[in-house]
Parts: C-alpha cells; sequence; structure tokens
C-alpha cells in the first residue's frame, strides 16, 4: 500500500499541482486549505496519514499554529511534517524546526525535490 500524504496548502493551483505530482507516483494524498483543517483532517485520520506537507502562509491556522498544536499532541507528532515556504523569514524557518520538522522545502521547488524529500521520509 502506498504512503499517505496530507498536502496543507491554501493556494488552490499549487495545492492541486502537488496532489498531481503526488498522485502521479501513486502516493495517496488528502488536501487541506489552511492549518486548522489540516489538524481535523490529522486528528481524524491520524493512524492513516504518513507525512504532512505543510505551508508556512495561510488564513485561519498559519504553519506555525499547525506546528504547536502538532507538537503538543503526542499521537500527532509521530507523523513526520514537511515544511514547504516561500519565507526567507529564518527566524520563523529557525521556530518551525526548533517544533520538530523533518525538513523545510523552499518555494518554488522542483519535482525531482519534492520527490526526494517524500521518498526520503516515507520510502518508495
Amino acid at each position: 500500500m502506498s504512503a499517505h500524504i496530507l498536502v496543507i496548502e491554501d493556494e488552490a493551483s499549487t495545492l492541486s499541482m502537488i496532489e498531481m505530482m503526488l498522485k502521479s507516483r501513486n502516493y495517496q494524498v488528502s488536501c487541506a486549505s489552511n492549518g486548522q483543517e489540516g489538524i481535523d483532517l490529522l486528528e481524524a485520520s491520524a493512524d492513516r496519514i504518513d507525512l504532512v506537507l505543510l505551508d508556512m502562509m495561510m488564513p485561519v491556522l498559519d504553519g506555525l499554529g499547525f506546528l504547536k498544536i502538532w507538537h503538543d499532541h503526542p499521537k500527532l507528532k509521530s507523523i513526520p511534517v514537511v515544511l514547504q515556504t516561500g519565507l526567507s523569514n529564518q527566524n520563523e524557518i529557525k521556530q518551525a524546526k526548533s517544533l520538530g520538522v523533518a525538513c523545510c522545502l523552499s518555494k518554488p521547488f522542483s519535482r525531482a525535490e519534492l520527490y526526494a524529500t517524500v521518498k526520503d521520509i516515507v520510502g518508495s
């Protein structure tokens, strides 16, 4: 069975592109358009999600807000998170890393970078 990836991204075109790229590699994909939707999906299906791809800047609940909830939730924290960001704010990236993100992907990233990052964490 292929890995199940939760993509949390507020830009519809970016979300669609990431979803298409991951599905082309036979990953199962769930999508959320903000951090709160992501937390809700993750809590409802934590036992089925293998990886979270998380945008930093989003409405309702941003990436750091998501990470703080994820970090303090023992069941959710076992699921690796890859931060995807166009931010060059090193303080926010440092804070995200201190909360336990597996790695960061800088936007725009290539297909090869996405595939390599996902494969390194979940395999296949």
